[in-house]
C-alpha cells in the first residue's frame, strides 16, 4: 500500500514539474500573443527569437466569424517601405468548418499566374520573391468548429534594394488528403 502511494505522489511531482517548466518556457521563451478582435497592434513580437525585425509590434487579424474559413490582416493591400522594419509581417485566422477533427496544411507563395518578371523588373522572379517569404509553410490542427488560438504569422524579409512593385501572394490552406480546404490573397505593395 504505501509503494503505490509513494509511486502516485512521484507522478503527480513529475505531471507538476512537467507543466510548471512548459508554463515557464510558454511565459518567458515564447509568450502566448494575446488577440484583441479586430485588426489590431500588439507589443512583444519581438520576444519571438525567429522575427528578425527590430519593430516592437505588428499587426494581426482575428476577425470574429463563425462562416469564414480564412481570415487575413492587414485587409487590403499590405505597404511595405524599402529599407524599413515595419509591418514585414501579415497573418491569419483558420476556422474548421468541418464536422470532425481536421489536420491542414497551408503555403504561402506568389501568385502562380502572376508574371513577377514583366510586373515588377527584370531581374526579379517568382523563386526571387517566393523566398522573402520566411516561414511560407505550416500545419494546423483544429477540432470542429475551433479557430487557431493564435495567429498564424507571415514573415517577410523584403531586401532594400526590392524593386517597387505590387505582389500578389496567394495562401492555400489544404486538408490533409490535398484537397484545398480554403484560399486567399494577400498584396503587398513595396514603396519608397
Amino acid at each position: 500500500m504505501k509503494k503505490s502511494v509513494v509511486a502516485v505522489i512521484i507522478i503527480v511531482l513529475v505531471l507538476i514539474g512537467v507543466w510548471a517548466y512548459f508554463s515557464i518556457f510558454r511565459k518567458h521563451i515564447a509568450p502566448e500573443i494575446k488577440v484583441e478582435p479586430t485588426c489590431t497592434t500588439l507589443e512583444g513580437f519581438n520576444s519571438y527569437p525567429w522575427s528578425g525585425f527590430d519593430n516592437d509590434s505588428i499587426r494581426i487579424n482575428i476577425e470574429e466569424r463563425d462562416d469564414k474559413k480564412l481570415t487575413l490582416c492587414p485587409p487590403g493591400v499590405l505597404k511595405i517601405k524599402r529599407g524599413s522594419d515595419d509591418e514585414k509581417a501579415f497573418s491569419f485566422i483558420l476556422r474548421n468548418l468541418n464536422r470532425e477533427p481536421t489536420d491542414f496544411t497551408y503555403i504561402v507563395e506568389v501568385e502562380p499566374e502572376y508574371n513577377v518578371t514583366a510586373k515588377c523588373s527584370r531581374t526579379l522572379n517568382k523563386e526571387i520573391v517566393n523566398g522573402w517569404i520566411i516561414n511560407p509553410a505550416g500545419s494546423i490542427s483544429l477540432e470542429p468548429g475551433q479557430k487557431s488560438e493564435n495567429p498564424e504569422i507571415i514573415l517577410l524579409d523584403i531586401p532594400n534594394d526590392a524593386p517597387l512593385c505590387i505582389l500578389p501572394l496567394r495562401i492555400t490552406v489544404k486538408l490533409k488528403s490535398g484537397t484545398t480546404y480554403d484560399t486567399q490573397m494577400m498584396v503587398f505593395k513595396i514603396t519608397d
